[in-house]
């Protein structure tokens, strides 16, 4: 090989190198902007987020379960009255 074909490879290598830098900040400028999507997705933007409806859910969730339980204990209470004379 001549010189100049070494040159002209690592032109070539050097073109490769560059599309392939360039497409890779390309895909990281698109990696930032879902990031920002999902961000505004889960915290919200001045609505309510992912975040807050799943703590909603489960606060309500626990409410629900704290209920029953007391409507549980309230008819065994009842029951217990019921069935021993009270």
């Amino acid at each position: 090989m001549s010189l100049a074909d070494d040159i002209t490879a690592i032109r070539a290598d050097t073109a490769e190198t560059k599309t392939a830098v360039a497409l890779l900040v390309q895909e990281a400028k698109d990696v930032k902007e879902w990031r920002g999507k999902l961000d505004v997705f889960i915290d919200g933007n001045g609505k309510d987020g992912l975040k807050v409806r799943v703590d909603r859910l489960e606060q309500g969730d626990a409410r629900r379960k704290w209920l029953l339980r007391v409507i549980v204990i309230a008819i065994a209470a009842q029951l217990a009255t019921i069935i021993f004379g009270g």
